[in-house]
């Protein structure tokens, strides 16, 4: 439409403030079309290579998870999720993280264990472990408890203990076996702890 082309091509305004480039993405984003081409615009303006401010780079993964929670189907968000995770900016990694979750894209639980394993900045790891949550079943999670990775056992763990799906006996059991001081940390303080 007439409107859709009007704000594509404002929104390659250089001189557009953070504030009217986020409302122009979002009147683009809460259109419907069938056409796919609001999709494909929005998939390029998130894809690093585009080299696309980062606000709007946030806002198209905002857009993706939410267009595929409204309309169904998370083709259009899949890959451009992906690459959000391998982002040096942790800006971009916590959009990612938040558009898997807010699609229930289960089939990205691996994505974000991925990004977990050597995940630094502490918003976007309870970003991920909160998404792990929504996306994968508790016995998954169980399972994630023997992970290689200390920062995957913990996600679980916390996972785990939010959703109270994990009993003391477990915890203590955990706490014998586990060689990371940091999940072994937070196993005693629930153990210690327990509801």
């Amino acid at each position: 439409t007439a409107a859709t082309g009007m704000l594509i091509e404002r929104l390659h305004d250089a001189t557009l403030d953070p504030g009217r480039q986020t409302w122009a993405i979002w009147a683009l984003g809460r259109m419907e079309d069938n056409s796919g081409e609001l999709s494909a615009f929005l998939r390029r303006v998130a894809d690093p290579a585009e080299r696309y401010p980062a606000n709007l780079r946030i806002q198209s993964l905002r857009i993706l998870g939410d267009r595929a929670a409204r309309f169904g189907g998370q083709s259009a968000l899949t890959d451009r999720a992906a690459a959000a995770l391998r982002d040096s900016n942790p800006r971009i990694r916590f959009e990612g993280v938040q558009a898997i979750r807010q699609a229930g894209a289960s089939s990205m639980a691996g994505a974000v264990v991925a990004t977990l394993k050597g995940e630094t900045d502490r918003i976007v790891y309870y970003a991920g472990w909160q998404a792990l949550r929504v996306l994968a079943s508790v016995e998954q999670r169980r399972g994630w408890l023997t992970y290689p990775s200390p920062r995957v056992r913990l996600a679980a763990l916390l996972g785990l203990q939010e959703d109270y799906a994990v009993t003391l006996e477990e915890v203590l059991a955990l706490v014998d076996r586990e060689p990371d001081p940091e999940v072994q940390g937070w196993a005693l303080t629930f153990a210690m702890n327990p509801v």
